[in-house]
């Protein structure tokens, strides 16, 4: 079924892609963040999987999206349908070619012995210093 909604009962229209419309709805809705609607005419809104977001993180409008972007490096979500990211704490990083997605904690790995991170969201760690 198109979803289609109609301003008055002479004209209807077929919603745009990142819109749905509800049954007996005037104007068409747009997806919440951290969901998505890839069509024209979609009914439904579909969940972003984890490691990814339609929200302000992946750069793609918060609401409205007709995609969802992989999250960028330094951040992780676990959860299906998330509107916002966590970042890396301090002393773990996330580099996109070192991991195949950023759903899990574990993708932000540990920095190596005789390296550190005082930063969030990080992509790197340092050296330490000599004699440190």
């Amino acid at each position: 079924m198109d979803s289609k909604f109609c301003g008055d009962k002479f004209s209807c229209s077929t919603c745009a892609a990142g819109t749905i419309s509800l049954e007996g709805a005037t104007s068409c809705g747009q997806c919440p963040s951290g969901y998505y609607a890839p069509a024209e005419g979609s009914t439904t809104c579909s969940l972003c999987p984890a490691g990814s977001t339609s929200g302000p993180t992946s750069g793609v409008s918060a609401i409205g999206a007709t995609t969802c972007a992989r999250l960028p490096d330094g951040y992780y979500s676990e959860t299906a349908g998330s509107a916002t990211a966590a970042a890396c704490p301090a002393g773990r990083y996330n580099f996109g070619d070192d991991i195949d997605d950023h759903d899990q904690f574990r993708d932000c790995e540990v920095c190596a012995q005789g390296t550190y991170q005082p930063s969030t969201a990080s992509t790197s760690c340092v050296s330490c210093p000599a004699g440190r």
